[in-house]
């Protein structure tokens, strides 16, 4: 497990690829049932269906829940103060 760059914190969170894939099926699912009064919106709702994979693309980021500190795995770098 990483510990946060900046604190050196254990309470650390990972987050992005799985959050981002939900999120944009989540915000497809509303779209379907706006979709259901107003037909256009079905179109957002397949491309958001649609590019969803493409979230597994982005980088795994760890967030720090002590000073909310955000890092991309594996490239963790002090900050300067």
């Amino acid at each position: 497990m990483e510990t946060c760059p900046r604190c050196q914190s254990d309470n650390v969170r990972p987050f992005g690829r799985g959050d981002l894939f939900l999120l944009l099926l989540v915000l497809a699912g509303i779209f379907v049932w706006i979709g259901f009064y107003e037909r256009y919106l079905w179109i957002v709702s397949v491309t958001l269906i649609i590019i969803s994979p493409v979230a597994f693309v982005f980088p795994l980021r760890f967030r720090c829940k002590d000073c909310k500190h955000i890092w991309k795995a594996g490239k963790a770098k002090t900050p300067a103060h």
